[in-house]
């Protein structure tokens, strides 16, 4: 059915999801607290996120057919995040 949050893939892509998102928060945010306005600390998000990005489609095209709609869900949340936490560095 694809359905079953009881698979090992489901489980851990999902768990991988919600970790990549808050490393990616921890980066970007512990970028701009160490070197506060500073172009370097502006270029580690977006290229944090660009990682971050790779992954997420990594870990989508891993799931194949078995995937859960739940977890696909989370994956898209996790990328929105992603971009939603980037966009302060580029625009700002």
């Amino acid at each position: 059915m694809g359905d079953d949050l009881s698979l090992r893939i489901n489980r851990r892509t999902i768990a991988a999801a919600f970790i990549l998102w808050t490393a990616h928060f921890m980066i970007a945010y512990g970028a701009e607290q160490i070197a506060p306005g500073s172009m370097a600390a502006r270029w580690i998000a977006p290229i944090a996120a660009l990682a971050s990005f790779a992954i997420l489609a990594l870990c989508w095209r891993r799931l194949g057919s078995n995937g859960s709609n739940v977890v696909r869900l989370g994956l898209a949340i996790s990328g929105v995040a992603i971009a939603f936490q980037t966009m302060p560095a580029i625009v700002g």
